[in-house]
C-alpha cells in the first residue's frame, strides 16, 4: 500500500477519542506523524478531542476540498498497517536530517541518528506504571527524601526563593521571565553557581551568548561563589591589576577536574530544537540544564505560529526534564503590553499573563520566576514566583542583590516572604 493512500484511509477511518488513545499507546503515533496531510491530521485529532465523535465527511472535505475521505471499518487493520509505514518514514527522514550534521561532526550525528532510530523503533513505556503495584517504590522513594532531605531539594542561591520553602528538584521544569536586559540570564547562571556548589553537574545551553562570554559570565558567578573579588569588565579588558586573583581562582576550578560545569553557546544549529538538546543531555548527564532564550529555539513540529512554536517548544522541555531526570532552568521575555506596563509599575515583576508569544510556558513551567527592575542601572531587582504547580507561591516581590560585574546576585535586601514552609497554601 502506497504511504499516501495508507495515510488517507487511516485518518478517515478514527472516529472516536479511543482510537487516538490506540493509535499513540499502541503504536506511537499522534497528529505529528502524518507526512501527507498534516493540517487534515491536526484538525481530525483537535475536532475528535474536543467533541468526543469525528466530524461530519462533508464537513471535512469542505474543510479540505482535495482530501477525499476514504475510510474503512476495519480500523485495527489499518492502524497496524499504517505503524509499520510510519516507521519507515520516520527512519528515512531521520537518516536525511542527520546527513548535514554528519559531514560537519560524525560523532553528534551519530550519535543523534542513534538516538532517534532507537526512539523510532522502541515506543517509549517508561512513563506507564501501575498505582497497585508500585507502592512499595513509592515508599522507598519517600524514605530518601526524608533521610536525605538536603540532596533531594535543589536550591537557586535566591535567598527569597530558597528562604521561602519552594522546592525544586529533578523532573522539574522552572521558567525565568522579565523584559529585556533585566538579568534572566544572569539570575539563571546564579542558580546554576549554588546547583553547582553543591555538587550537581551543570550544562548550559545559551544560543544568544558566545563562547567567550559565557566563559567571562560563569567565572564571574562561580568566584563570587568561592570567595574570589572579580569584575566581568576587569576581566573582558584584561586589566593587569586582576591577573593574580584571576590565575588563582582559575587554577582552583583546574583542580576540579570532573567536567560539573559544561557550556554550550550554540550546537549544530542557529536555533536548537528540543530533539538536539535531548541528544547533548544525553550526551553530557547533567542534574541541572540551563537553557538560555527558549524564544531562541525551534520546535521539531511543523508550526507556523510564534505561540505554536513556544508551546511545543514548552512541553518537549518538560518532557526532557522528566525523561532525563533532571532541573531546568528556562528563560523567556515578557510581551509587549508587560514591556510597556514595567516601566510605570516601580520595577515589579511582570505578571504570568504577559509571557510572550502566549500564557503556554507560564502555564508548562512547574515553577515561574518573575524579574523586574526600576532602571537596567538598578543594583536591585525585584522577584516572585508567581506560578507554582505543587507547592507554595509569592505574588509579592522580595527585592535580590543585582551586581552582575563582581557576580553579587541573590541576596535578600529586605523583608523577604515568610518561611515557614507548613503555614504557605500550597
Amino acid at each position: 500500500m502506497e504511504p499516501s493512500q495508507a495515510e488517507k484511509i487511516l485518518l478517515s477511518s478514527i472516529e472516536t477519542p479511543s482510537h487516538l488513545y490506540s493509535l499513540q499507546q499502541q503504536y506511537g503515533i499522534t497528529s505529528g506523524s502524518f507526512f501527507y496531510f498534516p493540517d487534515v491530521a491536526d484538525f481530525l485529532f483537535s475536532y475528535i478531542n474536543d467533541n468526543g465523535s469525528a466530524p461530519d465527511t462533508n464537513l471535512i472535505v469542505a474543510t479540505f476540498p482535495n482530501f477525499e475521505p476514504a475510510p474503512i471499518d476495519n480500523f485495527d487493520y489499518i492502524a497496524k498497517e499504517y505503524s509499520v509505514i510510519n516507521v519507515q518514514q520516520q527512519a528515512y527522514m531521520a537518516i536525511s536530517n542527520a546527513q548535514d550534521i554528519l559531514v560537519r561532526s560524525p560523532s553528534d550525528g551519530v550519535m543523534l541518528l542513534s538516538k532517534t532510530l532507537e526512539r523510532i523503533a522502541k515506543p517509549d513505556t517508561s512513563h506507564r506504571s501501575s498505582l497497585e503495584r508500585t507502592t512499595e517504590k513509592r515508599w522507598q522513594n519517600y524514605i530518601a527524601r526524608r533521610d536525605n532531605e538536603a540532596v533531594m531539594r535543589i536550591k537557586t542561591g535566591i535567598e527569597p526563593i530558597d528562604d521561602f520553602g519552594i522546592w525544586l528538584q529533578r523532573q522539574q521544569l522552572v521558567g525565568i521571565q522579565a523584559d529585556t536586559k533585566i538579568g534572566k540570564s544572569w539570575v539563571a547562571w546564579r542558580c546554576a553557581a549554588e546547583a553547582f556548589q553543591e555538587g550537581h553537574k551543570v550544562l548550559l545551553i545559551s544560543p544568544e551568548l558566545s563562547d567567550m562570554e559565557m566563559g567571562i559570565r560563569s567565572d564571574v558567578i562561580l568566584s563570587q561563589q568561592l570567595g574570589y573579588n572579580l569584575s566581568y569588565q576587569a576581566i573582558q579588558r584584561g586589566v593587569p591589576t586582576i591577573a593574580d586573583e584571576y590565575k588563582a581562582y582559575l587554577d582552583s576550578v583546574a583542580d576540579i577536574k570532573d567536567d560539573r560545569w559544561v557550556q554550550y553557546d550554540s550546537m549544530d544549529n542557529i536555533k536548537p530544537s528540543p530533539s538536539e538538546i535531548n541528544t547533548v543531555i544525553t550526551q553530557e548527564a547533567p542534574d541541572v540544564v540551563v537553557i538560555d532564550g527558549i524564544y531562541l529555539l525551534r520546535s521539531d513540529e511543523r508550526l507556523a505560529a510564534a505561540w505554536e512554536q513556544i508551546r511545543s517548544i514548552s512541553i518537549s522541555l518538560k518532557s526532557l526534564a522528566v525523561k532525563h531526570d533532571v532541573l531546568i532552568y528556562a528563560t523567556n521575555q515578557i510581551n509587549r503590553v508587560g514591556a510597556e506596563k514595567s516601566i510605570s509599575n516601580d520595577g515589579e515583576p511582570p505578571p504570568p499573563t504577559d509571557t510572550a508569544y502566549g500564557f503556554d510556558f507560564a502555564r508548562t513551567c512547574d515553577f515561574l520566576v518573575g524579574l523586574g527592575a526600576r532602571s537596567l542601572a538598578d543594583t536591585t531587582r525585584k522577584i516572585n514566583v508567581p506560578l507554582s504547580r505543587s507547592g507554595p507561591s509569592f505574588d509579592q516581590s522580595a527585592e535580590i542583590t543585582f551586581v552582575p560585574d563582581s557576580g553579587d546576585i541573590g541576596r535578600a535586601v529586605d523583608d523577604s516572604p515568610p518561611s515557614l514552609i507548613v503555614d504557605t497554601d500550597w
